[in-house]
């Protein structure tokens, strides 16, 4: 309470109206409360007392009185009802219901955050409150966890329900003028049109306090957290770190948007979205994929052919300062939050189609087919190659059957696992879109297995594995980061630096390291994790610890080599760019040519095939392959697509 609004000094046993008080209960921005008796029924009251500035304006008063015939003709079990709206003297007061239990503030307060289950039932009760109150045209506009009680049932019951939005306005004092800072909306801090949308924005950022235990914005003064309210991105990665799972994060994400056009328009739009709050995803419209066909007939400058916005929307990296740099993690700090976070990481779906993916396995004909015809990207994508393939070798795969010989049974059966793990309800984090990575990634492990055809090489059956995933450590930022990692890669481009170099300097592991991280932690195969750590840089490899299975092979006996796998994603990875299969989210790129490059020499020193002529090697990758299809595969967790749009024409 402000200076200028000296309490009313009421004393324990001292009447208000046909009340007796009992006890103070709390000090508010509009009043006092008390707990009371009301004799005659035997049954006790909360009482709240207006400030004497409030009471003493005739307007305000007069707003107040009208409001609060409106609130008490709310009758709603999630409401607290008004009795009584008395005056005795220079006393403006009002009679509610006492309700025995505690405010969902002294909950936080105490050090209890809800469980989603709990706020889940909560959070149902809210919406039922506001909406019945919708119904009489009433918003409340001062919604914070001190006006939720919850009494021994567990039922919610919302209090102080439309009183403050009349009486608010007779000060300037900020704390009257918004409710509380800590959950204000952007529209009541600029004291713009309010509806029943800016109530949604509040009840967010209270959940958001309820769960993760802190307000969304913090900052010593009102001002700071209002400023934060007005400006700040969603506070996302504080959301994931407090262990809120990720259709959560985007129910209060969406609840809490700047712009109330972007929020639910109403509560049945909530409440639909809280029935399947493990699925929810909030995604604005993205921008569409690059045209990669006009992209690959860019000339090659001192730059990187390479451009991210396919990853980040033009508009992300052109706007200086939408996601700030506003902390620097260490590399302990990272893996603290990957074990932190770990149960609700979307991309952990994706784990068991990785595991058998790194399988021996023979694939069936009849299966594959059967496959296909489930799925309908499959389809589309063993036909793709199948027409690749055949440019080079004089067929034609006029059925499913010819199209799967023609592909690689084997191959078929790791594209179908990949359609599989992303149709999964996983969860992109926005602002990316991600569609153009996974086509540089499976067009990686395609080339992969190509490589290792041509020259002959030995197996390890982890060859589209290693490629198709050697990036997934991005992803893994990108959930983790939200804010950050988007900022990693707009300065990556702006200074023409290796994104792996802004990774360290940022979070102290780079993409390649919180993967291997994610992947051990999970116990996939740990070969898999050792070439993907390595992919970028094949000859740091230690010799003596030789953590890629080369040793580990001798000792059991097979013909594994995992040198020469973390060589040939290299070298694969360096092609696919220079070929723009695809954006990797690095505008970084090394300007030697691929058959410079030295994993690709490596890879023809160690070749079988000694028949092999060195120019039609080059030839086949560098100018073959450059008619290499974009796959439907990598889209099949965007929007339905016909071909055209799956291209990203323009």
């Amino acid at each position: 309470m402000s200076s200028r609004n000296p309490e009313i000094q009421i004393k324990t046993g001292s009447r208000i109206g046909h009340y007796v008080i009992v006890q103070k209960i709390a000090d508010g921005g509009m009043g006092t409360v008390y707990k009371a008796l009301e004799p005659m029924l035997e049954r006790f009251v909360a009482i709240k007392v207006l400030h004497r500035d409030l009471a003493a304006d005739p307007q305000q008063l007069a707003n107040f009185r009208d409001e609060a015939r409106s609130v008490a003709s709310l009758r709603h079990g999630n409401i607290v009802p008004v009795h009584f709206i008395g005056q005795q003297g220079s006393l403006i007061y009002f009679a509610m219901a006492y309700i025995e239990g505690q405010t969902l503030e002294q909950v936080v307060d105490s050090g209890v955050t809800l469980t989603p289950d709990v706020a889940k039932s909560y959070m149902y009760q809210a919406i039922s409150a506001l909406e019945h109150a919708t119904r009489y045209d009433i918003v409340h506009l001062d919604i914070k966890p001190s006006n939720f009680l919850i009494d021994a049932y567990e039922v919610v019951m919302l209090t102080d329900f439309g009183l403050a939005q009349k009486a608010s306005h007779a000060s300037k004092d900020s704390r009257e003028m918004f409710g509380t800072p800590s959950y204000c909306s952007p529209e009541h801090i600029f004291q713009h049109d309010t509806d029943l949308r800016t109530d949604i924005y509040s009840l967010g950022a209270t959940f958001f306090h309820l769960m993760s235990g802190r307000p969304p914005y913090e900052g010593k003064t009102n001002q700071d957290i209002c400023r934060g309210h007005a400006f700040l991105p969603f506070p996302e990665e504080v959301a994931l770190d407090a262990g809120i799972p990720r259709g959560w994060v985007n129910l209060l994400q969406k609840m809490m948007e700047k712009e109330p056009a972007n929020r639910f328009q109403n509560y049945t739009e909530l409440r639909e979205a809280l029935d399947d709050i493990e699925n929810f995803r909030h995604r604005r419209e993205t921008v569409a994929p690059p045209d990669t066909n006009r992209l690959r007939a860019l000339p090659s400058n001192t730059k990187a052919p390479e451009m991210m916005f396919g990853i980040l929307p033009p508009e992300i990296v052109a706007e200086d300062g939408k996601y700030e740099i506003r902390k620097v993690y260490s590399a302990a700090e990272v893996e603290e939050a990957l074990v932190r976070r770990d149960k609700i990481l979307g991309l952990n779906l994706l784990l068991p189609e990785i595991a058998e993916m790194c399988q021996p396995h023979d694939g069936d004909l009849g299966d594959i087919v059967n496959t296909m015809a489930r799925l309908p990207a499959l389809k589309a994508t063993i036909f793709e190659l199948a027409e690749f393939f055949a440019a080079h070798q004089g067929e034609q795969a006029p059925d499913e059957a010819t199209a799967v010989e023609i592909v690689g049974i084997g191959r078929c059966h790791n594209l179908g696992l990949l359609c599989l793990m992303l149709k999964k309800k996983w969860q992109p984090s926005k602002p990316f879109d991600w569609r153009c990575l996974w086509q540089h990634m499976v067009s990686t492990g395609l080339i992969v297995e190509m490589l290792y055809e041509k020259l002959g090489l030995t197996r390890t059956g982890l060859e589209f594995a290693a490629g198709s995933l050697h990036d997934i450590g991005k992803l893994l930022y990108s959930e983790m980061f939200p804010n950050t990692y988007p900022a990693a890669l707009v300065q990556a481009m702006t200074n023409d630096q290796p994104l792996q170099a802004k990774e360290k300097e940022l979070f102290g592991l780079t993409h390649s390291e919180i993967a291997e991280l994610w992947l051990r932690r999970h116990k996939i195969r740990r070969a898999l994790s050792d070439v993907i750590l390595y992919h970028d840089n094949p000859i740091a490899i230690p010799e003596k610890s030789d953590p890629t299975g080369i040793g580990l092979g001798r000792l059991l006996g097979t013909s594994f080599n995992g040198r020469q796998l973390a060589h040939a994603v290299c070298s694969a990875n360096h092609l696919a760019k220079h070929l723009r299969l695809g954006f990797s989210g690095s505008t970084w790129m090394e300007q030697c040519a691929w058959e410079s490059h030295f994993s690709t020499q490596y890879l023809w020193q160690a070749r079988t095939r000694q028949d092999l002529d060195w120019k039609a090697f080059v030839k086949f990758f560098k100018e073959d392959c450059s008619t290499f299809p974009m796959l439907t595969a990598a889209y099949t967790f965007g929007p339905p697509a016909d071909a055209t749009s799956r291209l990203g024409l323009m």
